[in-house]
């Protein structure tokens, strides 16, 4: 068990790291409290056949604070997944073990709570004296006798008034902190979690995530008034309407909300996300850290019939990277070609292969002809588009492929030899057919479809 110092020391750690991002995410509170405010829209819970949703994921309800009953939510479906030492007995429901989870208040009814029971628990050490705005007023997480941390609340130091917390108020980036410690608490099962803002996590990611089956726990702005205000528990999304779905820990429906960032005017906007994994964690690749060389550098793919050997001319490695930084280990990836018509394939022709250790996967398309479209390719990764190119060329274009780089490919490209804009024998993408060009042509020759 981590002491209290330790405690201490891994948020002045990641703080440390925070200032030294270039993405820094300021972390913000959440303000709501056991019912939502009056007359506060809690958005639509209607069914259709676009929406797709995590299975098993349990609908608690607000207990000592929205933030650690929506990570409380998360720690339960993965109790349910594989790992059940996170909750004594079934977490499928909000057992008297499931609160002692999210915030262990002895398991008094909620109507005998008061500030005079002997043992210390979360609601005595930190909910008492009860305190809302503008008063707040010092708990033992400042005048000292707290007992050990052992429920997400402690470790999110939700209501602690040293985090200047009101009564079931948390941080933001006590998220990612409070699920990695619970749950070493329990056991090593190699907990995951990081915290993004809306501007650094796409729609794609996103969908990612809920394809993979694992929850998120989102902060927003219920009210759209550009403050942020409560913890939510993401378990689905409908790509037709680009909305994402919650339960909300008010009640047990799951509903729905357009996919957008927090602001002024916009109810139930997105401020943060904190991604959330456990055991073998395979992440969501990130299109911006990604790279394909040296397709980035010329704005599309160049391919060739392979014989008898691949030319490394028409090599190009895909690096996938996590959102972290990190090299995606395991990531499938997938090459899309907008008009297969347009191609000739060889039999031999790879379009999926699966990242190596350092997240790079390396490709020679056996294939000749020419598109030159918007979409004319895309490489996904793990389902994420990580590049869309407006070019796939070969040297077997006449202007038909048909698997043999010969003369007649010659015959054509010669034709266009120092014409601007040459289209398809402008393999380097500068506007012209050059000398580069010609080098590349070169290498391919005799190449054809064994």
């Amino acid at each position: 068990m981590r002491t209290h110092w330790a405690s201490v020391c891994l948020r002045a750690v990641m703080l440390v790291i925070a200032l030294a991002s270039p993405s820094l995410v300021r972390a913000q509170q959440s303000t709501t409290g056991p019912v939502p405010p009056p007359g506060l829209d809690l958005g639509p819970t209607e069914f259709n056949r676009a929406q797709v949703v995590i299975p098993g994921v349990p609908p608690y309800l607000w207990h000592h604070g929205c933030g650690p009953t929506a990570l409380g939510m998360v720690i339960g479906y993965w109790d349910g997944k594989g790992y059940p030492d996170l909750v004594p007995g079934s977490a499928a429901t909000q057992t008297a073990a499931v609160n002692a989870m999210i915030a262990d208040d002895g398991g008094v009814d909620s109507s005998l709570l008061n500030c005079a029971l002997p043992d210390g628990d979360h609601y005595q050490d930190y909910c008492c004296p009860l305190d809302t705005l503008p008063v707040l007023r010092p708990d033992r997480s400042e005048t000292g006798g707290a007992h050990a941390s052992d429920c997400v609340a402690d470790f999110m130091q939700t209501s602690w008034s040293s985090a200047f917390n009101y009564y079931g108020w948390s941080w933001s980036n006590d998220v990612p902190i409070a699920f990695v410690e619970y749950c070493d608490l329990i056991g090593n099962y190699g907990p995951y979690a990081e915290a993004y803002s809306f501007a650094q996590f796409s729609w794609d990611l996103y969908k990612c995530e809920i394809t993979l089956e694992r929850p998120m726990v989102l902060l927003v702005d219920t009210d759209g008034d550009g403050e942020t205000d409560h913890f939510v528990t993401a378990i689905g999304y409908d790509d037709t309407n680009q909305q994402y779905g919650i339960y909300n820990t008010w009640d047990s429906a799951i509903h729905w909300w357009p996919w957008r960032p927090m602001g002024v005017g916009t109810p139930w906007g997105v401020a943060h996300v904190v991604v959330l994994g456990y055991g073998h964690w395979t992440c969501c690749p990130s299109a911006e850290l990604s790279t394909v060389d040296p397709c980035d550098d010329y704005g599309g793919i160049l391919t060739c019939p392979s014989a008898p050997f691949p030319n490394t001319s028409f090599n190009f490695t895909v690096e996938v990277r996590c959102p972290v930084g990190l090299p995606a280990a395991g990531v499938p990836v997938e090459i899309e070609i907008s008009q297969p018509a347009n191609h000739f394939f060889c039999h031999d022709l790879i379009l999926q292969k699966v990242t190596d250790m350092n997240g790079i996967a390396v490709f020679n398309l056996s294939m000749g002809g020419c598109t030159m479209a918007p979409n004319a390719v895309t490489i996904l990764a793990n389902t994420i588009p990580v590049r869309t190119y407006s070019s796939i060329k070969s040297p077997d274009w006449a202007p038909t492929a048909d698997g043999d780089v010969d003369l007649s490919d010659f015959v054509y490209f010669a034709r266009r030899y120092g014409v601007g804009g040459a289209g398809c024998t402008d393999f380097t993408g500068d506007g012209v057919t050059a000398i580069l060009d010609l080098v590349i042509f070169a290498s391919g020759w005799g190449h054809r479809c064994p």
